[in-house]
């Protein structure tokens, strides 16, 4: 996603190296120190989403509107809203009254606990650089439903890793929804999937390596260019 719309303006293709997104090392120290802490309820299903509260990028208040929906079908379904953002007040608004939580800027050590405490990760976005969210989610065992936009279909496989629905639609968020509250063998093995995913990205010292490259090649061809 990165790389092409680098090149829509007019930028080499050659002049440009896209690096995939990983999560930080803190990611797996917080899974495996909070794994033995927090449970992850037998009695409902609960949904996460953990971004920016702006709906003309987010799409969260759709996000909201189809779990409103999806409730109408089942009454063990909970949402769990991480973050903050100028539509957070109307966020709150519409789900007066509905089993969601906001509970607004979080640390990520706790922002992970609520990942081990939720069963999906879910996005509605419009935009999405890179779908970060989503592969938190993996290293959490859990799989993930999300939008196709930007680029989200790098790190979530529909059908290998989670469920992909078109932009804007209601009404497939909360098909996804109901089908992955409904089956728990296929949770699990999209989970599995995330984890997968997760083993074939390249390591940190990997990417480490990658940028310093990239910013020695930089240097390397500017002082070349001074030279001639």
């Amino acid at each position: 996603h990165v790389r092409e719309r680098l090149a829509s303006f007019s930028i080499p293709e050659e002049r440009i190296k896209a690096f995939p997104i990983i999560n930080p090392p803190c990611i797996g120290e917080y899974v495996k120190e909070l794994r033995s802490e927090v449970k992850r309820p037998d009695d409902i299903i609960r949904f996460v989403y953990v971004g920016w509260l702006l709906n003309r990028v987010k799409g969260t208040d759709l996000l909201v509107e189809a779990f409103i929906s999806a409730c109408s079908e089942r009454d063990d379904l909970e949402l769990v809203i991480i973050g903050d953002g100028p539509d957070r007040g109307m966020l709150e608004r519409m789900a007066s009254g509905y089993p969601v939580k906001l509970l607004g800027e979080l640390e990520h050590r706790d922002v992970v606990g609520w990942l081990l405490r939720s069963h999906v990760v879910v996005m509605a976005s419009h935009e999405e650089a890179a779908g970060r969210a989503y592969i938190e989610g993996y290293a959490a065992g859990i799989p993930a439903i999300g939008t196709r936009v930007g680029g989200a279909p790098e790190v979530l496989k529909d059908g290998e890793t989670g469920i992909m629905v078109e932009d804007g639609d209601v009404e497939g968020l909360k098909k996804a929804m109901l089908t992955l509250a409904g089956d728990r063998e296929l949770r699990e093995r999209l989970a599995e999937g995330g984890k997968r995913l997760l083993e074939e990205l390249p390591s940190w010292e990997e990417i480490t390596r990658w940028y310093l490259d990239a910013y020695e090649t930089l240097r390397t061809d500017r002082m070349n260019a001074r030279r001639s």
